[in-house]
């Protein structure tokens, strides 16, 4: 994330120089033109990278401070940048370095960053590599290197279920009413069926010819709605059209099984639609009603 971060910062820089330029004022003027240089600059990039702050997921930003980040902005602006570039040099290898350095302490690995700088200047001060030596060493940073990726691998994959598990906390009151929607419906009419999946459906009219297969093109009338009868989407009175693995799993599922001419009602539960992280109109967790009309089946070319 931070070598993203940098890499749109020199975009941004490139663009906010090329914007003032082109209007063919001088940037080597002085007064009103380079403060106006400086203040149009400053304004668009501090924004830019705003607006890259906030995209940033809620849980990165909570360890991040924008205060630390002006002070380590301020910190660069403030030297030299012709006669420092041996510095400039240096902070960039450890922005760089310093980001794996975080990863494996995340991960539970015990390095300590005094050590690692003091060896890291030593070797760095020699007037030249002792090849065999850094070969050895090379070879026995690769074992411990390999242990040290397992333990940050178990970790990533431990954050990930942690995070999904909240998620699925979070949306559990959609989950719970979903299921208690569609029990309702099937108690209510029993010619509802369940897949093994577990998505339900309703035939209200079988058709006639070929079912499609996953890769096959339909044309299909259907609106989406919500468990509570609202309406979030449609093909609006006249028929879509699409490959059948190009829709949620579970609205793919039930067309295969019609054949054109067919109308079915689908019930299709969370995991068989949008999951635990939903879209702009369908919230996480959430059971989704289909009417489907399937129009017609266009085989897919061999």
């Amino acid at each position: 994330m931070k070598k993203i971060i940098v890499a749109l910062g020199v975009a941004a820089v490139a663009l906010g120089f090329s914007s003032c330029n082109s209007e063919g004022s001088s940037a080597a003027g002085n007064g009103s033109q380079s403060d106006s240089l400086a203040i149009l600059n400053g304004d668009v990039q501090g924004a830019s990278y705003l607006k890259m702050w906030n995209q940033l997921p809620d849980t990165l930003k909570a360890k991040l401070s924008k205060d630390k980040f002006i002070e380590g902005f301020k910190t660069v602006m403030s030297r030299d940048l012709k006669e420092d570039q041996s510095y400039m040099m240096g902070l960039n290898t450890a922005m760089q370095l310093v980001g794996n350095i975080a990863q494996m302490q995340e991960a539970g690995v015990k390095f300590d960053k005094d050590i690692y700088v003091s060896h890291f200047v030593e070797a760095f001060k020699k007037d030249s590599v002792d090849q065999a030596a850094l070969m050895a060493d090379n070879e026995q940073l690769r074992i411990y290197m390999n242990e040290v990726n397992e333990m940050i691998m178990k970790k990533q994959m431990a954050d990930r279920q942690a995070a999904m598990e909240a998620r699925k906390a979070e949306a559990e009151p959609e989950i719970k009413a979903g299921k208690e929607y569609v029990e309702a419906q099937k108690k209510a009419d029993p010619s509802i069926q369940t897949t093994k999946s577990g998505v339900s459906y309703k035939v209200v009219k079988e058709g006639t010819g070929a079912k499609p297969g996953s890769t096959d093109n339909v044309k299909v009338n259907y609106t989406g709605k919500h468990i509570d009868g609202t309406e979030f989407d449609s093909s609006e009175g006249k028929p879509a059209e699409f490959a059948v693995n190009r829709v949620v799993p579970g609205f793919a599922e039930v067309l295969k099984m019609m054949a054109p001419g067919a109308k079915y009602v689908a019930y299709i539960p969370y995991d068989k639609a949008y999951g635990l992280d939903g879209t702009q109109n369908i919230k996480p967790g959430e059971t989704l009603v289909f009417e489907i009309e399937l129009v017609s089946v266009t085989p897919s070319a061999k």
